[in-house]
């Protein structure tokens, strides 16, 4: 009785752990020192939370083998929570309350909404992990020094990309980098363009500090539009 106690206490904190933090990988040598387990012990914990995770539709342990590899946690949004999540989006935003003059649709609620976000987040995390899965799967013959697969950041321009590319970035376990309309002293030097608006028509700028991102850094850009978008 007493090992299935704490097998069950293991299984609880592993579990609180991951999905406190998305996207971090925890090395098995880390899980053991914190919870006082073996590492035959953790990988079998780690196979019932998986299965649990899968059956439900919660998400996806992902394993890196070798010496600095472990284990993270991937959140997703099963077939049928999407189904859901994606109804409920089109039933709000098809509220005729929600037309504005010029033909827009009022969804700013929606967009800086915590669960909306995370909603969405979590399943356009899932969208991208998978397909870095599959790219992975196609590309393991790729020579070294070929190009690395996934995301370094998520970039979005400020400001009603924000809340969607935070979560994104959360449920990744990456930095966010917000890129700015204008130029802040504060923020040191920067990358500035000039480009045209798709929804006005206007000549506008987009700055992105030189500290923010480093050099060959992948980037996975996240952001909101209504019509052309204005970015």
């Amino acid at each position: 009785m007493g090992s299935r106690h704490r097998r069950a206490e293991r299984v609880a904190a592993i579990t609180t752990l991951l999905h406190q933090n998305p996207g971090r990988q925890f090395t098995l040598a880390e899980l053991a020192l914190r919870l006082d387990a073996s590492r035959s012990s953790l990988s079998e914990d780690l196979a019932v939370i998986r299965e649990a995770l899968r059956a439900q539709g919660l998400g996806d342990i992902v394993t890196t083998p070798g010496a600095g590899g472990g284990v993270c946690f991937i959140p997703a949004l099963g077939p049928e929570e999407a189904c859901r999540v994606v109804s409920a989006l089109c039933r709000e935003l098809s509220d005729p309350r929600r037309l504005v003059a010029g033909g827009y649709i009022y969804m700013t609620d929606i967009i800086f909404s915590p669960v909306w976000a995370s909603r969405l987040g979590r399943a356009f995390a899932f969208l991208f992990s998978l397909s870095r899965s599959r790219r992975t799967a196609r590309e393991r013959s790729t020579p070294p020094g070929g190009a690395a697969l996934g995301a370094d950041y998520v970039v979005t321009v400020e400001t009603k990309g924000i809340p969607l590319a935070l979560m994104t970035a959360r449920c990744l376990g990456v930095p966010l980098v917000v890129a700015r309309r204008d130029f802040r002293a504060t923020e040191g030097s920067a990358v500035s363009i000039s480009y045209v608006s798709g929804s006005t028509g206007r000549i506008q700028a987009m700055s992105l500090p030189r500290r923010a991102l480093e050099a060959g850094a992948k980037v996975l850009i996240v952001d909101d539009f209504m019509r052309a978008g204005g970015t």
